[in-house]
């Protein structure tokens, strides 16, 4: 047997053969995705691979989750923004380019990140043929 969490925020004993169907899903797991929308942000470049004083990318380019979120929530997946593993990082925990922001000016950046990319996503769509999501 062993100890899980309940529903009503109390303890409940769970015996060993059920605990893989009794382990709490996460709120993560349960949001909607747009793994397609992720997926083509990851096919652009870096957004800082360019801008002077950012210092030189590395790694693989990764979808960094940079929209506005509730508290204990990822950002949803349509505010995703072409990071690489280095730049990502270093967003993440303000240091390099981003040493000098503060959370308003982190913030702004962020937002015009967002519509950077969409803007972006959409005229390759466009001119593709390719009907925008």
């Amino acid at each position: 047997m062993a100890l899980r969490p309940a529903a009503d925020g109390g303890a409940r004993l769970v015996p060993r053969a059920a605990r893989a169907e009794a382990a709490p899903v996460s709120r993560y797991r349960e949001r909607e995705r747009d793994l397609e929308y992720m997926g083509r942000v990851k096919a652009l470049r870096c957004l800082l691979a360019d801008v002077e004083g950012a210092g030189p990318c590395g790694g693989a380019v990764e979808a960094d989750h940079a929209g506005t979120r509730a508290f204990g929530l990822k950002a949803p997946d349509d505010t995703c923004i072409p990071l690489c593993t280095v730049h990502h990082r270093d967003r993440t925990d303000m240091r390099g380019f981003f040493r000098s922001f503060d959370r308003w000016r982190m913030r702004q950046w962020c937002d015009a990140a967002v519509e950077a990319t969409r803007g972006v996503l959409q005229r390759t769509a466009a001119s593709s043929g390719e009907i925008p999501w």
